[in-house]
């Protein structure tokens, strides 16, 4: 930014002027800095630069910076705990991490990520009826047929080509599949149910193959009405 210091803010490019929208933030010394979706007119390329960037300084000062954001791959990029609202109530708080993989509610789980959503009820202990099929779960009640939700994230999916008789597994075919450079989507055709699969392998899959469902990796909540 040195060679930059003649040139007036308005003629900077969009990362420069959140760089120095930044930089007079600080010059302050404060001792809580807040960001309301400070990245959000930035294309993906800079919003990555940028956001690196306030992580760094954030890390570097120790200052307490309160960050605004609607995209949670920010959130988890920038911060060491998040809070997540939803209609002016407190969700959660909890590091990234724990975030994504016990998140407290639906909604909570929705915005930390993709999911695959299945229907459920649960007659007996351990066993849920779903869109796809009976599936063992870590849910050691019975709760009279209430319905629930159960979630998996798409890269806890696992596929085979042929059947190795495990718990939860599934027969599904292939409908589509999406390269994204560093990782790829499937969608695969469960019964009447779609899920999602992601994975960095290039290993391509065609056709029939067969989906299982860790129970350790089911997340399960009660329906919403």
């Amino acid at each position: 930014m040195e060679p930059l210091g003649d040139r007036p803010a308005s003629l900077l490019s969009g990362g420069q002027q959140q760089r120095v929208a930044v930089a007079r933030a600080l010059a302050t010394d404060p001792k809580v800095l807040l960001m309301d979706e400070p990245l959000s007119n930035l294309d993906a390329r800079l919003r990555e630069q940028v956001r690196h960037e306030i992580s760094r300084l954030a890390g570097k000062t120790g200052i307490t910076v309160l960050y605004v954001t609607h995209d949670q791959i920010e959130a988890m990029a920038v911060a060491s705990r998040i809070a997540t609202l939803a209609r002016g109530e407190i969700l959660q708080v909890s590091a990234p991490v724990e975030l994504y993989e016990q998140p407290a509610n639906v909604n909570v789980a929705q915005f930390m990520g993709s999911m695959n959503w299945l229907q459920g009820r649960i007659d007996q202990p351990g066993v849920a009826k779903t869109d796809v099929g009976d599936l063992k779960i870590l849910e050691p009640r019975s709760n009279g047929g209430k319905r629930f939700l159960i979630g998996i994230r798409p890269e806890h999916l696992r596929l085979s080509r042929a059947c190795e008789g495990k718990t939860n597994e599934f027969e599904g075919t292939i409908s589509s599949r999406t390269f994204l450079g560093d990782q790829i989507w499937y969608e695969i055709q469960v019964g009447e149910k779609i899920l999602l699969w992601k994975t960095m392998s290039s290993d391509k899959f065609e056709g029939t193959v067969y989906v299982q469902l860790p129970e350790a990796k089911l997340q399960v909540f009660p329906a919403q009405d």
